[in-house]
């Protein structure tokens, strides 16, 4: 988040605007009931695509022998085997839901959406291709989720691409993230 508002800034600076959300491409307007369509079908294709796709399965796998070699902090576990204090794994799943679920997702929103994906124009219909694999890339720290990141971002972006409007895949984007960290919240304070 700091890099990415830093990049926004700097441009914000360079450009002579007067705030980051000036920068910021892509926010053409957009009637409400257009939105809701929209967000119902990408929910669904999204669900369609953990469907049919052993999304968790090629996670897994890459995670257990293709990235086994990552140390413990970056592989992912659970807190009950990593013997953490449960008041200390609460409070960290809390601020995850706040941070990750919502701060997060709309600054990646502002930066690779807003601000990135217009600029890779002059690559026509690749431009959505190429800007998926560099957020994917960007997810570096969780690399044995690439496949499912690109996967299930990608028809996302293309219709951010076709729309003109990021505020559709950000509204998605929170959506995902809070349900993945409320989950992690939730099993938690089960297993407990």
């Amino acid at each position: 988040m700091p890099v990415e508002l830093g990049i926004l800034k700097r441009e914000a600076r360079r450009t002579g605007r007067a705030s980051v959300l000036d920068v910021i491409e892509w926010r053409a307007p957009m009637p409400l009931w257009l939105f809701g369509v929209l967000l119902l079908g990408l929910c669904g294709c999204v669900l369609a695509i953990f469907a049919l796709l052993p999304l968790s399965r090629i996670a897994d796998y890459l995670a257990a022998h293709v990235f086994a070699w990552l140390p413990y902090a970056l592989r992912p576990s659970s807190a009950a085997e990593a013997g953490l204090r449960p008041a200390l794994v609460v409070s960290t799943l809390v601020g995850r839901v706040l941070i990750d679920g919502i701060a997060n997702p709309i600054v990646e929103e502002f930066y690779f959406r807003g601000y990135l994906l217009p600029r890779l124009a002059r690559f026509g219909r690749l431009a959505p291709l190429i800007h998926t694999a560099l957020f994917t890339l960007a997810h570096f720290w969780q690399p044995h989720n690439y496949v499912t990141i690109f996967v299930t971002v990608l028809p996302l972006t293309y219709v951010t691409w076709w729309r003109r409007n990021i505020y559709l895949q950000m509204a998605l984007h929170c959506l995902a993230n809070t349900i993945g960290a409320v989950l992690a919240l939730y099993s938690f304070l089960h297993m407990s």
